[in-house]
This record gives structure tokens, C-alpha cells and sequence, in this order.
């Protein structure tokens, strides 16, 4: 199995010159059209629902597929005009959505419970319920339908201008010219000096963009606070907490329980100081292993090969699912130009197929990349057969089964380590993993929780931005490193998302989330998959705290589970610590 373009044409074949799409395109257009007439005419809210709830779904998969041809292909023109056409019929749909929820809202309570009563609509009660909650948190039709059709040149204006830039930018490395997504992969060189000149290049570059990156960040985030401020929503996780379904009680013990267990890791991380023989790490080390493993590169067939193999020790169900993915093509892994930075995967809802996209250049990390996302194709397909807005879970569960799929292959690598040098090769890289959602993702949080508060008195300057990116990542890493890396919010293109402000603390949620079911897991063994299946399944219609509550009688408004899936973490820490102080006593 060699590394691959995936297979589009399964989906619409011709990409972005596309006849099938073009009519696909056409056919959704009209049947918009359609809705807007039976809105008009008031028909049953039942038939307004469901005939919603398709055009969603016909709407989720060609945006999907556009949403690959730009990620495969930044010179793709044609596709970035269909990004444009999709994002007119997206506000279209969103205005028709906007009415049907106001008729909701508009209910009288008896109206309301006999709508729900209905066969044709009684399994989606969770998803009316919610659109009724939220319709009656916002303004009317007519000012909302204003909003919608003024974030088509807001909101979505300026991220395609940011997706624009970004892959124009070209970094050079010798004699080589390197997208952003090639260049991230060259931030882990071994060698510490040449790791630090091209990291120089790296900020350097983001330094000579920064004014036009500064007007994007200043722009989408003063028209999301110009929206709360006329809904009167003075909370600016007010949304965010919305759309995770989860309360703000939950996501306050959460990052408590974090900054209460930071301790274990600042000695990770000077610990690895130590054994680089310096005094703090720099930025760009602490994603760079120290140790090396007998095998530092790994092959894409060995990648599959690995992942099927662990998927199998736990749930036979996922190891086939992975094995079908790979074999009908659903993975773009190619390292070539002009593809996007970073990795994802994307569900096409109608042909009940996902995508994965990334960058696979031999390293572990993109090991660990290629099992996290298909933990996110295999969470899509335990829910494709329900209702479509039953599928539709949010970012924080979103990483649940990833994550969870990264650890499984992250765990049978440590236990299959050969000699300590080699284990601690695993363990540093586990434990990177969760730096980054605890600490690197809590600087992300602190620094847009910063940065809107600072945004609603007026547009910052880039060295106003910079310095709040610093203060977040000493404040989060608790000053343990030597330098920062103050344009982060600039090449970070998480900041710059428009369906879910702070794209950040769902991951943290997420991770912990996947290591307190992990931690679960371990002790039960294959039997728990009977367990996360059922959660993974109902998360499109539940709160969190109820999703939880009901499959494993946790409570996430407390600190026990958090714990819990910390000290779990902690394990490896400590490993790592005991294995390296011999290592380095060895040496004194």
C-alpha cells in the first residue's frame, strides 16, 4: 500500500470542472428555492423540518467535497469560486433556517409538545428542542437574516482571504521552496541548530505578513462581537459553550483540575531541558523527540499495517473500518506543493464516506495525525444511519474518538519498546501529545479570551496581538521555556475558523475526555467497546454532562473524572521522569 491521492471521483467525478457537481449544485439551489415557498406558505412544521433537515445534508456533502479540492490544491481557482458560490447558497439555506426556528420559537407550549408528538418528527425532539432554545436567545427574523447575509462577505470573506494567503506563502529551506504544510513538518528537525535557523525563517516569515494577518484577526473578531453585542450576549463563550453543548461550570473544574496538576508536567519539560543540555527548552523544542527509536521513519504500509493491528486488539468493528478506508482510497497523504497545512477529516453525510487529509512525510507524528483521523471517520460512521441532525455532534465529542485512536497506538508502542532508550522515545512522544492540549491549547484559550476582551474597545496592532500571544504562553506553560513564539496567532489557522469561535478548549475536553475513558478501558479491556460505541452514538443528541451521566454515571461538573484521566497521564510522566534520571546518571 503506497502513499496515495484519495479517491474523489467516487464522489463527483471531474472535481472542480465537475458536470455531476454542477448539477448537484443546481438541483440544491432549486430545492431552496423550494423551501422558501413552503416557509411562505406556512406549511406543517413537521414537512419545513425534515425538508431542512435534507437540504442540510445535500449541502454537507458538496461542501465537503469543495472543501477537499481546495485542501488538495491551493491553485485550484475553480474551486475557491465554488467556495464563494457555496458560502451564497449556505446564507440562502441559513435564512430559511432562521424562519423555521423562529416558527418555533413562536409556539405556544401546547403547540410546541403536540409538534413533538408527531411520528414523523418524534425522533428528533433533542434537535428542536435545541434550535427552539437558541432561536429565542437571538434577534428577530429580519435582523438575523441581515446577519446572515452580511457574514457571507464577514465571516466568510475574510477567511477565505487568510486560506488565501496561506497558500501563497512559500518557505525557503535550501534549495527548496516549502508550502506552509511542507514546513511544518521540517519545525522537528533533529539537528537543534538547523531546527533553530529554520524556525527563525518560520517566525520571520509570519513577521513580514503580520499586518495583513493582524486586519483579518481584527476584522472577523470585531463582527462576531458587533453580532453578540446586538443579541446582548456579554459573554464571548456565551456561543462556543453553546455549540459544545456543554456548560460553563464544566469547562471552569475543567481547566481548574489542569492548572492544579501543572506541576508533573513543567518537570517533563525541564527534565528535557536537562537532557539537551540546556538550561530552558526554546519553543522549538518541545515538540522535537530527544530520544531516537530504532526506527525513526516509518513507511505509510507500516503506518496502516500498525494501526490496523492495535485497532483490532481493541475493537475488531474499527480495525475493519480502518482497513476499508485505506483500501478505497480515502486518505490523501501525498507530501507535494501547494496543499494546505495540517490534517482533517470530513464526512460526506449522503454517500456515508469520509475523507482524511494530511501531509505524510515517514514520521511518528504523522503515525499518531493518521490514527487520530480515522478515529474521526470511524466516529462518523457509528452515527450515519440516524436522522441528520442526530449526526451532528459537536467539536468537544468530536475528539473523543480520535483521540481515543491516537492513544491506542500511542499506548501498544510504549509496551512494545524494546530497552528503556526506546521506551522513553514513546513516552516523550505520549506526553508531547498531552502538552499540547493541556498546555499549548490552554495559551490558545487564554490568549482569545484575552484578545476579544481587548477587541471590544478597538482593532489591535500585530505587536499588541504578539505581546498577548507571549503573556498566554508564559502564563500557560508557567514560564518553564526560554523563548516564544509571539506570531503564533498568525500561522495558527484555528483563530481564523468561522462556524466555532475558540476552536481551542474542545480539544482539551476532548483529550481528557479520551484518557478518562482510556484509563477505563485499559482496565476492562475489549469489553469497554461496548461501552464507548453506544457514546459515540449518542453524541449528536445529548448535552455532554447528560451523555456521561447516562453511559458511564460520570459527572463532569466535578472534579473526579478530570482528575482521574490527569492521573492517568501522570503515569507516564513519572515513567519518564525515573527512566531519564538513570539515563542521566549514567552520563554524570
Amino acid at each position: 500500500m503506497k502513499i496515495d491521492a484519495w479517491d474523489l471521483e467516487g464522489i463527483y467525478p471531474g472535481g472542480s470542472q465537475s458536470k455531476e457537481l454542477q448539477g448537484q449544485i443546481q438541483a440544491f439551489k432549486q430545492h431552496v428555492k423550494d423551501l422558501g415557498v413552503l416557509v411562505q406558505k406556512k406549511s406543517p412544521l413537521s414537512d419545513l423540518l425534515l425538508n431542512f433537515q435534507e437540504l442540510e445534508k445535500d449541502e454537507a456533502e458538496i461542501e465537503a467535497f469543495v472543501h477537499c479540492l481546495c485542501a488538495q490544491n491551493t491553485q485550484d481557482r475553480k474551486a475557491e469560486q465554488l467556495v464563494g458560490e457555496l458560502s451564497n447558497l449556505k446564507a440562502e439555506l441559513s435564512t430559511l433556517g432562521i424562519s423555521i426556528d423562529n416558527l418555533l420559537k413562536d409556539l405556544s407550549p401546547k403547540d410546541f409538545e403536540a409538534l413533538l408528538s408527531d411520528p414523523k418528527i418524534s425522533t428528533l425532539s433533542y434537535a428542536i428542542e435545541e434550535k427552539r432554545r437558541l432561536a429565542k436567545e437571538k434577534l428577530s427574523v429580519d435582523k438575523e437574516t441581515l446577519i446572515t447575509a452580511l457574514s457571507v462577505d464577514g465571516y466568510h470573506g475574510w477567511n477565505e482571504i487568510y486560506n488565501t494567503l496561506i497558500g501563497k506563502i512559500q518557505i525557503q529551506d535550501g534549495e527548496e521552496k516549502l508550502s506552509v504544510g511542507q514546513a511544518e513538518n521540517r519545525l522537528h528537525k533533529p539537528d537543534e541548530r538547523e531546527r533553530s535557523i529554520f524556525f527563525k525563517k518560520w517566525c520571520a516569515t509570519w513577521k513580514s505578513n503580520e499586518e495583513t494577518f493582524a486586519q483579518v484577526l481584527n476584522h472577523m473578531g470585531g463582527f462576531r462581537l458587533k453580532i453578540y453585542e446586538m443579541r446582548g450576549w456579554e459573554s464571548v463563550l456565551k456561543e462556543p459553550l453553546f455549540a459544545n453543548r456543554m456548560q460553563k461550570k464544566t469547562l471552569d473544574i475543567m481547566w481548574q483540575v489542569v492548572e492544579k496538576n501543572k506541576k508533573p508536567f513543567i518537570a517533563y519539560l525541564e527534565r528535557k531541558a536537562e537532557l539537551m543540555g540546556k538550561p530552558k527548552l526554546a519553543w522549538h523544542d518541545v515538540d522535537v523527540p530527544f530520544f531516537t527509536s530504532p526506527k525513526t521513519q516509518i513507511s505509510f504500509e507500516e503506518a496502516a499495517a500498525l494501526i490496523v493491528e492495535e485497532f483490532e486488539q481493541f475493537n475488531p468493528k474499527m480495525a475493519n473500518f480502518a482497513k476499508k478506508a485505506f483500501k478505497e482510497r480515502w486518505i490523501e497523504a501525498e507530501n507535494r506543493a501547494f496543499k494546505r497545512p495540517g490534517g482533517f477529516c470530513i464526512h460526506f453525510p449522503k454517500s456515508c464516506q469520509s475523507r482524511i487529509f494530511m501531509t505524510f512525510s515517514g514520521t511518528l507524528s504523522n503515525l499518531s495525525t493518521l490514527a487520530h483521523e480515522l478515529g474521526h471517520a470511524y466516529h462518523s460512521y457509528l452515527v450515519e444511519d440516524l436522522p441528520y441532525f442526530l449526526q451532528q455532534y459537536r467539536m468537544n465529542v468530536a475528539e473523543t474518538a480520535s483521540t481515543f485512536a491516537e492513544l491506542i497506538v500511542a499506548d501498544a508502542a510504549v509496551k512494545k519498546s524494546g530497552s528503556n532508550t526506546e521506551k522513553l522515545f514513546f513516552l516523550d512522544d505520549k506526553i508531547q501529545s498531552a502538552v499540547a492540549f493541556l498546555i499549548n491549547i490552554h495559551a490558545r484559550f487564554i490568549f482569545e479570551k484575552s484578545f476579544y476582551e481587548k477587541r471590544k474597545h478597538k482593532a489591535l496592532d500585530p505587536e499588541e496581538i504578539s505581546q498577548l500571544m507571549i503573556k498566554a504562553q508564559i502564563e500557560a506553560y508557567s514560564d518553564s521555556l526560554e523563548t516564544w513564539n509571539p506570531h503564533f496567532w498568525a500561522s495558527k489557522m484555528h483563530f481564523y475558523f468561522i462556524d466555532v469561535p475558540f476552536y481551542n478548549f474542545p480539544y482539551t475536553f476532548g483529550y481528557l475526555l479520551s484518557f478518562g475513558l482510556y484509563a477505563r478501558a485499559s482496565k476492562e479491556g475489549k469489553k469497554f467497546a461496548q461501552k464507548l460505541d453506544p457514546i459515540l452514538r449518542d453524541s449528536g443528541q445529548m448535552e455532554v454532562e447528560d451523555l456521561l451521566q447516562k453511559h458511564l454515571n460520570v459527572d463532569l461538573t466535578k472534579a473526579v473524572f478530570w482528575q482521574e484521566a490527569i492521573d492517568a497521564i501522570k503515569v507516564d510522566i513519572e515513567e519518564f521522569l525515573i527512566l531519564s534520571e538513570s539515563l542521566l546518571n549514567q552520563k554524570r
